[in-house]
């Protein structure tokens, strides 16, 4: 039987994210993040690559955020808030985390 290889899976989500994702800065505690996040489910639709003020999206983000924090797009120039996050974790630690957005 094969062994979860944790750091070799984590490393290649996380590749995997960067590569496709749109990156964002995290501010806590007066220290910038950055992550990237990739878009899995949008509850309306995108309009003009952006969500309107009563749509909710899910994603995958490679860093931990937490409910309430504010990504900043720089591209986008637009700030999603976080409505929910939760690790995916397999193995006790976390790959990536599930995460709830709005505008």
């Amino acid at each position: 039987m094969s062994q979860f290889n944790y750091a070799k899976t984590k490393k290649k989500a996380q590749k995997v994210i960067r590569n496709a994702g749109a990156a964002f800065i995290v501010e806590r505690n007066g220290r910038k993040k950055r992550g990237y996040m990739v878009m899995d489910g949008v509850e309306k639709g995108w309009r003009d690559d952006h969500l309107t003020e009563t749509e909710t999206a899910t994603c995958i983000c490679d860093i931990e955020v937490l409910q309430g924090d504010v990504l900043r797009f720089a591209k986008l120039k637009i700030e999603y808030r976080v409505l929910d996050s939760s690790p995916e974790q397999p193995n006790g630690e976390p790959l990536f985390w599930n995460v709830s957005i709005s505008r």
